[in-house]
């Protein structure tokens, strides 16, 4: 920052920020009452310099046995060498079952039998020829509709069909209806009428 300097090489009040007027006071010597105006302008600025906050805005201080909780430590040291240990149980009872002989090759266990295996062993017997009973005799069963007869009968009914039938006959397909045409008109009735009605018209004129 640049200041304005005197003749004697020192800084000019007025750019340092200091008073260089008394025209709203009332004093006696304006020279005194200048310098006075400066020295208390530069003792504020010092004061406000050196000024300290109200509040103290630092960190709080940091204690040793909170950043580092020796026994939260312990415990998870101990709870981990826990863990630890029950792994290598686990995975020794793991290898052990894996090399060992499955026990259903070892043990010779009992068999068991059913009491009344032969009497069910009997009644699927049973079950089964009276099946195979009912199967021969639906297989040896004469049909009740005999076979011939019916094409026979069909080939009657056909014949028939085409026999009243003006059109050929299709089967599924409905009989077309006869049409009722008209009559051809007579002319000779249609002259002889004309005639008659001249006659009357003739008759009446005389």
């Amino acid at each position: 920052m640049s200041y304005s300097m005197t003749s004697s090489g020192y800084p000019s009040p007025s750019s340092m920020g200091l008073p260089t007027s008394t025209q709203h006071m009332k004093v006696a010597n304006k020279a005194t009452a200048v310098r006075e105006l400066q020295r208390n302008h530069k003792t504020h600025m010092v004061k406000l310099e050196n000024m300290k906050p109200g509040i103290d805005m630092r960190p709080p201080k940091a204690y040793p046995h909170v950043q580092m909780n020796a026994k939260r430590m312990q415990i998870e040291a101990e709870r981990n060498s826990a863990i630890e240990r029950e792994n290598k149980i686990l995975l020794g009872k793991m290898y052990s079952i894996m090399n060992s002989e499955p026990a259903y090759k070892t043990e010779q266990r009992a068999s068991v039998t059913s009491l009344n295996m032969t009497v069910r062993k009997q009644e699927y017997d049973r079950i089964a020829r009276e099946n195979q009973a009912i199967m021969q005799r639906i297989l040896q069963r004469d049909s009740n509709f005999n076979r011939g007869r019916l094409d026979a009968d069909w080939e009657v009914t056909q014949r028939y069909l085409h026999n009243i039938s003006e059109y050929p006959f299709v089967l599924g397909m409905p009989t077309p209806s006869k049409k009722k045409g008209l009559k051809p008109l007579d002319m000779s009735t249609i002259s002889g009428g004309a005639s008659a009605v001249e006659a009357e018209a003739e008759a009446e004129a005389a």
